[in-house]
């Protein structure tokens, strides 16, 4: 079995590349509220409870990445539930708001999180609040993915699909799920006996373009869910907001803070676990 393989991908993308998607989702779509002057970042990270949202997911990821990882014969179980485990470590909540709230104080005025935080502070704003939120609790009890079908049935035609377009390309959501899956799977290919990092990191580049259709797909079944109790005016105003100059700012970073995070640590783990068979041969 080969980690490019088709059947790997299936797996990858219905479980840690799941997770991946989560992790990112609920990072860059955490409103900020309110903070005083001088204390931006942490408040903002505090305040929008982004510690609360990422606290599921550890356990989630060791869950997938154990399962992953188990699904090649040169791997024990025993081996892949201790790597799954130390992965889910890394993905501490509070060490990742942390990361967060800094990035925000040396990367956006005080002047600009203010502009952001007035919208979320309106009352359109703080409805999309409660239906991110909600939205991401669901995901992860895989919910959206239930409804995904119908959903999609329901708004077929309408225009809240065609403005799918412009929120998914404010965001940059399917672009940024793509480029971490592709980085993370590459990382993970250090844990996988007889793989090349760079050749991996090749063929999956070459299937950009079949990943980016899957991802935009599972992206717009998330849209749908996530804002099918907004109307077609909310809807509208709100990807307005999201296509200004500050809250595009604002996404920017916290998904490049996401993207490090989550491939830095798989990258990690994999250089220890090839000191730890070179010392031990554990394969």
């Amino acid at each position: 079995m080969t980690f490019g393989c088709a059947a790997y991908g299936r797996r990858w993308r219905t479980g840690f590349y799941g997770s991946l998607m989560l992790l990112m989702l609920a990072w860059g779509l955490s409103p900020p509220v309110m903070a005083a002057d001088g204390d931006w970042g942490h408040r903002l990270v505090q305040d929008a409870a982004i510690p609360q949202r990422l606290a599921p997911l550890p356990g989630f990821v060791q869950r997938q990445v154990s399962a992953q990882l188990a699904a090649f014969p040169t791997i024990s179980p025993q081996i892949a539930q201790l790597l799954g485990g130390a992965l889910a470590q890394a993905y501490d909540p509070s060490i990742l708001s942390t990361r967060v709230s800094r990035q925000l104080d040396q990367s956006m005025t005080d002047t600009a999180l203010r502009r952001v935080d007035q919208w979320y502070r309106s009352s359109l704003g703080r409805k999309v609040v409660r239906l991110e939120v909600a939205a991401s609790n669901a995901a992860l009890k895989g919910a959206v993915l239930d409804q995904a079908g119908a959903l999609a049935e329901r708004f077929r035609g309408s225009a809240r699909a065609e403005l799918f377009q412009r929120y998914d390309h404010a965001l940059k959501a399917t672009q940024r799920i793509v480029d971490t899956s592709i980085d993370a799977q590459t990382a993970l290919a250090t844990l996988v006996p007889g793989q090349d990092k760079r050749q991996l990191h090749q063929r999956l580049t070459s299937q950009r373009p079949v990943l980016l259709a899957e991802v935009r797909r599972q992206v717009y079944e998330g849209y749908l869910y996530t804002y099918r109790d907004l109307t077609i005016a909310e809807l509208r105003r709100y990807i307005g907001f999201l296509e200004s100059a500050d809250t595009r700012r604002y996404t920017d970073i916290v998904a490049k803070v996401a993207h490090d995070a989550v491939v830095a640590p798989i990258d990690g783990i994999g250089r220890q676990w090839e000191q730890l068979k070179g010392l031990q041969g554990l394969l």
